[in-house]
């Protein structure tokens, strides 16, 4: 079974981002940085969905953790902004911590199914 985890401080979020994945798959949540790292300690999480709206030093010190005792998980981040120029250099920053991929907010099913399967193959191809 595919382990997800959802990062994110609003709990109604969490919830409606776990509504748009199959059933297939065993989904966490943790609203906190700390909370995603003991999760991962504990499970084994193959992908981890998280917003951009943690503070900047959590959402970092999450990231980079995350890539350093669990290289293997694909990180998913949903960013809700439009974006301009600052957001973009933002943007490329989290890319260097370890965000293989950005869907934006608000988003269809479909979005959020296809990252999943293209986090999925990604893994599969890694092994």
């Amino acid at each position: 079974m595919v382990n997800i985890l959802i990062v994110d401080e609003d709990v109604s979020f969490c919830h409606q981002l776990k509504e748009n994945l199959n059933d297939v798959f065993h989904v966490y949540y943790a609203h906190s940085c700390d909370d995603a790292l003991m999760i991962c300690q504990r499970a084994s999480i193959d992908i981890v969905f998280t917003t951009l709206n943690l503070s900047p030093s959590d959402l970092s010190k999450c990231l980079t953790t995350l890539r350093d005792k669990h290289p293997e998980t694909r990180v998913i981040a949903i960013s809700g902004q439009i974006m301009d120029h600052k957001q973009i250099a933002s943007m490329i920053k989290i890319g260097s911590l370890g965000v293989d991929r950005v869907i934006k907010h608000p988003f269809a099913k479909s979005d959020v199914t296809h990252a999943v399967d293209k986090e999925l193959s990604t893994c599969i191809s890694l092994i």
